[in-house]
């Protein structure tokens, strides 16, 4: 049988260079120990540094949507009392018929997607109060985006006059009811799904 030449591959120091006919003329070259560089990783990126919160225009049911579609199943029965997968359209341009100072939303947005909504909607029978409710997509909860929510909503609420929020939270939604409780809101006497919270006691929790 031929026989196939064996490549053999050495270790060149530096600034030598290799003869005709020496072996390490021949085939690739290994790098030299210590002369590697060391590739450093790059801290992961935060996606919430991205986040910013604005208002939504009126009558885009499209970011209602979107916002509810990145909800679980049970954050929307939490939220919306409901078993839907997909709110009905006449739901969703109720939702995005904003009015200033009475009906008043805003989205949070990571990059160009919208990933949760706060709305404030002035009481009819008690014009100085609003009912608030907010929604955050599962996989971002716990972020700081709810906060972050509710910060702009205590702002643009006291801009409007508001001077008390309104939440009706069922019993079941723990997370809510202690989110609430440390806020320092108080049950209604007439509800025990309504909370309320002074407007003055929002305004200690906003930076």
């Amino acid at each position: 049988m031929p026989q196939h030449p064996q490549l053999t591959i050495t270790h060149q120091p530096p600034g030598r260079q290799p003869a005709p006919g020496d072996p390490a003329s021949h085939g690739p070259r290994i790098p030299w120990p210590g002369r590697q560089r060391k590739r450093r990783r790059r801290p992961p990126l935060d996606p919430l540094a991205t986040l910013r919160i604005t208002d939504l225009a009126a009558g885009d049911t499209e970011t209602v949507a979107e916002v509810f579609t990145g909800l679980s199943d049970d954050s929307r029965y939490l939220r919306f009392r409901t078993g839907y997968h997909h709110l009905p359209n006449g739901t969703l341009r109720l939702l995005a018929d904003v009015h200033p100072g009475h009906h008043v939303v805003h989205v949070a947005r990571v990059g160009d997607r919208p990933v949760g909504l706060i709305r404030w909607v002035r009481l009819a029978d008690r014009p100085q109060a609003a009912e608030l409710a907010v929604e955050v997509i599962d996989v971002l909860q716990g972020r700081g985006i709810g906060t972050a929510l509710f910060e702009a909503a205590v702002r643009s609420a006291d801009a409007a006059g508001i001077d008390e929020l309104v939440f009706f939270v069922a019993s079941d939604n723990t997370a809510m009811t202690g989110w609430l409780r440390l806020l320092g809101a108080t049950h209604a006497p007439d509800d025990p799904d309504e909370r309320r919270l002074p407007m003055r006691h929002a305004l200690t929790r906003v930076a």
